[in-house]
């Protein structure tokens, strides 16, 4: 079993998802972390 470390980040409505699922990939790639995964959920309010 792996050890993870789960991170909550509550953003705007008006930030493209897309967009800042790209820019994490970029920084986990350049700081050489392999083994992720990431998930977001729209809230309605």
């Amino acid at each position: 079993m792996t050890n993870e470390n789960d991170v909550v980040i509550h953003l705007p409505q008006s930030v493209d998802i897309n967009e800042f699922a790209h820019i994490l990939e970029a920084a986990f790639e350049e700081h050489g972390i392999e083994s992720y995964h990431v998930s977001y959920q729209a809230h309605e309010k």
